[in-house]
């Protein structure tokens, strides 16, 4: 009996493990993983931004931080601007698909 339950364990786990795949696929446009982007704040007017393998300093690192940051504030007082979020998440995660991969 034990055992019996423990594949009944391992096949739900698998069922699981499969289905996230298959979302991370869904959700990347066919990409096995998502992009690696990250925007690090350094004080007020400085940053590092990463995509992928590249990697930018200065005023365009500067740019992208503000942006996240107002349209964060924006989405948290739920105004109608927030809805360029969606679109730039996308346009990220697509732009990861076949660049700099």
């Amino acid at each position: 009996m034990y055992m019996a339950s423990r594949q009944l364990d391992f096949q739900s786990f698998v069922d699981r493990l499969t289905f996230a795949m298959q979302f991370v696929q869904d959700a990347c446009f066919g990409a096995s993983s998502p992009p690696t982007i990250m925007v690090i704040s350094l004080y007020k007017h400085d940053g590092i931004l990463q995509f992928n393998r590249l990697v930018l300093t200065g005023s365009i690192a500067v740019l992208n931080k503000v942006a996240i940051e107002q349209l964060q504030l924006a989405a948290a007082r739920n105004r109608m601007v927030a809805k360029l979020w969606t679109v730039f998440e996308k346009a990220g995660v697509l732009m990861g698909r076949w660049l700099l991969r």
